[in-house]
């Protein structure tokens, strides 16, 4: 780490606490990349950060209450809030559970204010975990991250020193804080343990044990009253007299309720003597934030309860990382400016991103590098950046040619104050890239390149009105044939052609390979409005899904191209991921084939009866359809309203990830700010919004309607329009009419069986009733509805104990 300074601390022992690192700079924050051999992609650690600023800090704290505070952020997590008291004699060390979500992992510090204190850092330290770890498989299952609170090594004479109990005791290096009991209330043993949980606590901490007077009271106090925590509970039967099943058999209550429902903690009777035994709960605390755990014995046990030690956890959310490309991206840009002090994730946690970046749904809008005082050349990276609109780097020190950013068509830049080459006629230009599009942007207050102008301007109006006319093959003129092999595409004066535009990840292919990809037409999956759906296997094994247009198909060359364009600048991880296209004798797309289909044929075929998706599932695939749409909404510029959501267009992939597909081709439309009507209505029946069938006035709201219906089809897993035997009734009507009875389990599905939270159906029902307004007006937007889901996803882990999480039997922890 070469930021920072390093500075001694006063009145310690310990080597590894003798010095901390403070960073006082202007940077929202300051990472670590921890990148060792060990580190891959859905491994388990444990970061520990140790804290410590002597008897007597070299600073003080800007609060008056004496408290230097700061945050830890760990990837795209805000980890915890560092509260440490100026002149403790005590250093505080923080824990984080993980699964790494590449080859490394971003542990970073930063002020909680831009006027709060500078962090600072003692020690970092990583360890691995087991993946058979009960922490770690709810990690994968639930997609969170866990925070321990304490781990404890319970029934310690006083005697004992140190204070912790860790490596070597400890395979993995967790501090075990070891609590003293009265001696009266400790067994201690020396025999060794002959059977580790898979939990594998050390075997010291199971040789003692605390002994209650019967039972035992264990207090956690001052945690997060809307948080979910998770606790293990380590036991091991080492008293010689407890020789008998039954003998000592206890109950666990947290805050009254009763834990352990399949019956009775009999540690003989399930393990033996000198073996071990864990227990896993989910619990929430009360309103002051306390969970007390009782236990108590039955009426039948012969002795005290016991235990040994004790695991909290507190469940965090979790954010997936920014996108690899872009990560990659805007790697380059730094290492061409010189900016490469800026290290973690340059978008997240929200608030933490790059200073010198704005950011969007994980997607960069602009760069902000004004009198940064940065030199060399402007990196040709940035133009690979689909979402910028905004390059702002004037009054640097920056030289050479300015690269071709004509691909990003909504751009404005602003380079002056540089000696760059257009800028002066006496400045020899040493970039190859072209600046012929460039130089006729100049104007008194400096070079705005990407200027709208209003060529530029009509250019766009002509797309999006092409766009509007071809989407569902509504053209009143005759179609165009497709491309020839012999025919070659033409760049317009001031547009490149369609090569020089596209990003590299997007692959032209030759006639001659979606053929044999796709067995010559002998891979038929689908057929929509714009042609056939073929499964195929690239070259390079991978497999795609390769929509071929019909010779019907109403899309000219021009019109395909300029799609191409603009679908090569929409990424997000819940959009169904182009791949590159063919314009020769046919034109075709290719995109990442969904190995599970649609969530149509999983809601309503008639496998969907024999294997019905678990609420969880539906819940978590309505949360990533609504990211999907919120980022079209608002991740991208303009703004692409989708006009056909439906339950066939929301895709499926292995892990039943969903990404939305046919936002592209004849669907791609823009938000028209004048409310000028398009020419025709587009959608499928029984999504379509009815105000904007009245009213052919297109806003984002009639995809937020779309999503509505879309939310009651998949809660009650019925189609959209129901057949009665003497009408046709919607599915919003329908389920509407039984939630103003109250009648919430006569909606759902009933191949769920009722297993789910009905606060969280509920709050997924009222969303949808929302979205369903007549008057657009009166509905959320893309943003609240995701929020919205979110919080009904929280409430289902919060009843994680029945729903999400079932502990592991005993007899199933070697």
């Amino acid at each position: 780490m070469k930021e920072g300074k390093s500075l001694p601390v006063t009145g310690g022992s310990n080597y590894v606490l003798s010095t901390l690192r403070l960073f006082d700079g202007n940077q929202s924050k300051y990472c670590y990349v921890l990148n060792n051999s060990a580190v891959k992609k859905g491994a388990y650690f444990l970061v520990r950060a140790s804290i410590w600023a002597g008897i007597t800090p070299p600073f003080i704290p800007r609060a008056a209450d004496g408290i230097f505070r700061f945050n830890l952020i760990v990837d795209g997590d805000l980890w915890t809030t560092v509260a440490v008291t100026y002149g403790n004699t005590t250093w505080n060390a923080y824990e984080m559970y993980i699964r790494a979500q590449r080859s490394m992992i971003d542990v970073c510090i930063a002020r909680s204010t831009p006027n709060g204190d500078a962090p600072f850092i003692s020690s970092l330290e990583l360890r691995p975990l087991l993946s058979k770890f009960a922490s770690s498989i709810l990690m994968s299952e639930t997609n969170r991250i866990f925070s321990p609170v304490r781990h404890a090594n319970l029934g310690v004479l006083p005697s004992v020193e140190p204070t912790f109990t860790r490596y070597p005791d400890d395979q993995f290096d967790r501090l075990w804080l070891n609590v003293a009991a009265e001696p009266r209330n400790v067994k201690v043993t020396e025999s060794p343990i002959d059977k580790v949980t898979k939990e594998t606590p050390p075997v010291k901490v199971l040789q003692s044990s605390l002994i209650g007077e019967p039972d035992i009271l264990l207090p956690y106090q001052g945690l997060d009253p809307h948080g979910v925590y998770f606790v293990e509970f380590h036991f091991a039967e080492i008293d010689p007299a407890v020789n008998a099943s039954g003998r000592r058999s206890f109950n666990i209550y947290a805050n009254g309720d009763l834990q352990n429902t399949d019956g009775a903690i009999d540690v003989f009777g399930t393990v033996g003597a000198n073996a071990a035994l864990t227990q896993y709960f989910v619990v929430t605390p009360t309103h002051a934030g306390d969970i007390n755990f009782n236990f108590t014995v039955t009426n039948t046990s012969l002795f005290p309860a016991c235990l040994a030690g004790a695991e909290l956890f507190n469940v965090q959310s979790h954010t997936d990382i920014t996108e690899s490309d872009l990560r990659n991206r805007i790697e380059e840009i730094k290492l061409g400016l010189g900016l490469s002090s800026y290290t973690g994730d340059p978008c997240l946690p929200s608030g933490f991103g790059y200073n010198w970046l704005n950011c969007s749904n994980a997607q960069i809008s602009a760069i902000y590098l004004s009198n940064y005082h940065i030199g060399g050349t402007i990196p040709s990276p940035i133009s690979a950046v689909s979402s910028i609109t905004k390059i702002y780097m004037n009054g640097n020190e920056l030289q050479g040619g300015i690269p071709d950013l004509s691909s990003l068509i909504y751009l404005e830049v602003l380079f002056s104050g540089n000696q760059l080459c257009e800028e002066s006629s006496t400045v020899t230009c040493v970039s190859s890239a072209s600046t012929s599009n460039t130089s006729r942007r100049k104007n008194n207050l400096g070079v705005i390149i990407g200027a709208v102008g209003a060529g530029i301007l009509l250019m766009g109006l002509v797309i999006i009105v092409g766009i509007y006319f071809v989407c569902r093959g509504r053209r009143a003129f005759t179609p165009e044939q497709p491309l020839s092999k012999k025919q070659e595409v033409q760049s317009s004066k001031g547009a490149p052609a369609i090569e020089k535009v596209l990003p590299n990840s997007i692959h032209e292919f030759s006639f001659q390979e979606i053929m044999s990809a796709i067995d010559n037409l002998n891979t038929l999956i689908g057929k929509g409005g714009y042609g056939s759906v073929y499964k195929g296997v690239l070259s390079d094994d991978r497999i795609v899904a390769l929509k071929v247009a019909s010779d019907m198909s109403r899309q000219g060359s021009k019109e395909f191209l300029n799609e191409v364009n603009l679908l090569s600048r929409v990424h997000h991880k819940n959009l169904v991921k182009f791949l590159g296209y063919c314009k020769e004798e046919k034109l075709v797309l290719v995109y990442e084939f969904m190995a599970k289909g649609s969530l149509f044929d999983c809601l309503h075929s008639q496998n969907a009866r024999i294997s019905p998706l678990p609420w969880t599932t539906r819940l978590r695939i309505l949360v990533d359809a609504a990211q999907g749409l919120r980022y079209l909404h608002y991740g991208c510029n303009p703004r692409i309203i989708h006009r056909d959501i439906k339950s066939s267009n929301i895709l499926l992939n292995d892990c039943l990830e969903a990404k939305i597909s046919d936002f592209g081709i004849s669907r791609k439309c823009f938000v028209s700010e004048s409310g000028a009507p398009p020419t025709a209505v587009v959608g499928s029946p029984g999504y379509i919004d009815p105000e904007y069938v009245r009213t052919m006035k297109l806003t984002d709201k009639v995809d937020v309607y779309s999503f509505g219906v879309l939310i009651f089809e998949v809660v009650c897993g019925r189609r959209v329009i129901l057949n009665s035997s003497q009408q046709q009734i919607h599915i919003a009507q329908w389920a509407i009419s039984s939630m103003k009875r109250g009648v919430i389990d006569d909606i759902t599905d009933p191949v769920l069986n009722k297993e789910y939270d009905i606060s969280s159906v509920r709050k997924v029902l009222e969303t949808a009733v929302a979205c369903v307004e007549l008057e657009s007006l009166k509905r959320p937007s893309m943003s609240d509805v995701f929020l919205a889901l979110k919080q009904a996803e929280r409430m289902e882990v919060e009843s994680i104990s029945n729903q999400v999480f079932d502990p592991p039997s005993a007899e199933n922890h070697y």
